[in-house]
């Protein structure tokens, strides 16, 4: 890697002892929508993908949350939505080599990221961490854009959350200053690609088109 991982990580300083604090001081915590098979996989009472509207009267999205901030496993929603399931590579189940997710990471129901990928629409939601299997209404305030096509992940906020006073990623800078700089290093970084462009932002406005268009072509494909 062309930085040492100690260098990268004294770069965000007190702001990731904070956000640490904001990850533990209490997990967010609904009824389960879904029972344990096993160590691995989580079966579902309902289609995680299908039975769950994305959109509330409000303006809010809806998220089902797969890896809660400061885990360092990753879960998946299985291609059927009946399933969260560990992640695995070469027989072994998977886990992140950096730092623990800094932020929780869900998807939108019912949407798809192309016609040709069914994949939904990722969320990265920022505050305390919230227990895999959990619906919770967000409120969406920008776009963190990855080094990947049709990588982008949607950032949002728990609209029962000290984070919802903010509407957008210049407030989030104002009134919680650092919370995007740590968001960018550990995109950049967690994978240990040592040559990856680093992410950029986009506003909210194309963050809100982004889950419409992923809506639409879910039902473009539910209808075809």
């Amino acid at each position: 890697m062309g930085q040492n991982r100690f260098t990268i990580i004294k770069k965000i300083g007190l702001v990731g002892v904070m956000l640490a604090f904001v990850i533990f001081s209490g997990m967010v915590s609904k009824p389960k929508k879904w029972r344990q098979s096993d160590l691995y996989t989580h079966v579902g009472k309902i289609n995680f993908w299908k039975d769950i509207e994305p959109f509330n009267p409000d303006g809010s999205v809806n998220v089902i949350i797969e890896i809660p901030a400061g885990s360092s496993e990753t879960w998946k929603i299985s291609p059927s939505g009946n399933e969260i399931t560990r992640e695995f590579k070469n027989g072994q189940p998977t886990k992140i080599d950096y730092l623990a997710y800094p932020c929780n990471i869900g998807i939108v129901p019912q949407t798809m990221k192309t016609q040709e990928n069914q994949t939904p629409k990722e969320v990265a939601i920022l505050g305390k961490a919230i227990s895999r299997g959990t619906i919770i209404p967000v409120k969406v305030i920008g776009i963190l854009n990855i080094d990947r096509e049709n990588d982008d992940i949607i950032i949002a906020v728990p609209i029962q959350s000290p984070l919802s006073i903010v509407n957008d990623l210049k407030e989030l800078d104002e009134s919680f200053p650092g919370l995007t700089l740590i968001l960018k290093t550990w995109f950049q970084y967690y994978q240990g690609e040592n040559d990856k462009i680093p992410p950029s932002f986009g506003n909210v406005k194309t963050a809100h088109q982004i889950v419409m268009n992923g809506y639409k072509n879910y039902l473009n494909y539910e209808t075809n």
